[in-house]
């Protein structure tokens, strides 16, 4: 079961903290899926990555990720809406 809360809408400048914009805690275990038409890298820092740097997972459009033990930190890069639900089993 899944608790949806706002999409991110990520505008391809900078990765995008998705805990901070959701108002998450870190570490949290949620399920994403991109909205977008285009990729959405995510990668899981304590730190934002380069805007540049295309290291981590990749979610095409439609897709969706179950992230459990994002601990650190969980950052996104990409234009568009980012679903997030947060996973609640």
């Amino acid at each position: 079961m899944a608790l949806t809360v706002n999409d991110v809408i990520l505008l391809g400048v900078v990765y995008t903290n998705v805990y901070a914009a959701t108002g998450l805690i870190t570490g949290t275990p949620l399920i994403l899926q991109n909205k977008s038409s285009t990729p959405i890298y995510l990668q899981i820092a304590s730190v934002a990555p380069s805007a540049s740097d295309r290291a981590g997972f990749v979610i095409y459009s439609g897709n969706s990720v179950f992230v459990d033990n994002a601990t650190e930190g969980l950052y996104a890069f990409g234009t568009g809406r980012l679903h997030v639900a947060q996973d609640t089993l």
